[in-house]
C-alpha cells in the first residue's frame, strides 16, 4: 500500500480531481502542477513524472477499490450472495469514480514495471468466497468461475459507464442476475473423486 507524505498527497489529490474532470488520457504534467500549485519542475520533488504520479494514483485507487469489495463480501453469511455483492460493489465503484475506474486498468504499476504487491487481490477475494461456496471444486474450476465473474462484473460496468450508459432498463437487477448466473458455474454439491 502507498504511503504518500504530505506534499505527495497534495499532488495526487490534484491529479485526481483533474482524471474526475477530464478523464484519465487527457491529465497532463502541467495540468496537475497549476491545480496543486506546483511549478511543473516542483513536482519532481516528490516524483519522477506522470507516469510515477498516475501510478501511485492508481495504488491508491485500487487499496480503496479492494476495501469496498471486502466489505462487499461480509454482506450474509451464504459466499453465493457474498459473490453477488462483491459484483454489485465492483460495479458501483466503478460508476461512482469512472475515471478512476479508468485510471485502474491503464495505468498500474503491477503491470508496467513487474511491481511486486504483497497485499491480496481482489482475485485472491473471489477465489476465497467461491472455494467457501463450492469445497471440491478443483483449482482451476475456481479460477475459471472467478475469471468469470470479473470479466462480467468488469464488462457490465464498462458497458454501463459508456456504450450503453443511456440503455433504458433495469441495471441493477439485471445485473445481480447475470452475476448469479456466473456463481451458478460453480460445481457445488458434488465431492471430487
Amino acid at each position: 500500500m502507498f504511503a504518500p507524505n504530505q506534499s505527495q498527497a497534495k499532488v495526487l489529490a490534484a491529479a485526481r480531481a483533474l482524471v474526475r474532470r477530464r478523464g484519465y488520457a487527457d491529465v497532463s504534467l502541467r495540468q496537475i502542477a497549476a491545480t496543486a500549485r506546483y511549478s511543473p519542475a516542483g513536482l519532481y520533488a516528490h516524483f519522477s513524472g506522470l507516469d510515477d504520479i498516475l501510478g501511485a494514483l492508481a495504488d491508491t485507487v485500487r487499496d480503496e477499490l479492494a476495501q469496498r469489495l471486502e466489505a462487499a463480501a461480509t454482506a450474509g453469511a451464504d459466499p453465493g450472495a457474498q459473490l453477488v455483492a462483491v459484483g454489485m460493489a465492483y460495479i458501483g465503484f466503478a460508476l461512482e469514480h469512472p475515471g478512476e475506474f479508468e485510471l485502474l486498468f491503464r495505468q498500474t504499476r503491477s503491470r508496467k514495471r513487474g511491481f511486486a504487491d504483497p497485499s491480496p487481490s481482489s482475485f485472491d477475494l473471489l477465489r476465497r468466497l467461491a472455494h467457501r461456496l463450492a469445497p471440491h471444486a478443483g483449482a482451476e474450476e475456481i479460477d475459471v468461475a472467478c475469471l468469470g465473474m470479473w470479466s462480467t462484473a468488469h464488462g457490465l460496468a464498462t458497458l454501463r459507464i459508456s456504450h450503453l450508459a443511456g440503455l433504458p432498463c433495469d441495471w441493477e437487477g439485471w445485473s445481480r442476475r447475470i452475476l448469479r448466473s456466473q456463481v451458478e458455474t460453480l460445481p457445488c454439491d458434488q465431492p471430487r473423486s
